[in-house]
């Protein structure tokens, strides 16, 4: 998993997983295009799990 280090503390600040974060949250700039890396990077996660169970 890629360090999403910039994006935790605004995840925690929110109350909400890092790729539900918004502009309303504090994300600006190219933290929108780690947020999209992040929810494909744990999408692809997710699934692997999924099919080895």
């Amino acid at each position: 998993m890629k360090n999403y280090n910039s994006l935790i503390p605004l995840a925690q600040t929110a109350l909400k997983p890092i790729f539900e974060l918004t502009s309303k949250d504090g994300i600006i700039g190219d933290h929108h295009r780690y947020i999209k890396e992040c929810s494909a990077s744990y999408d692809e996660l997710v699934n692997k799990i999924i099919s080895k169970v």
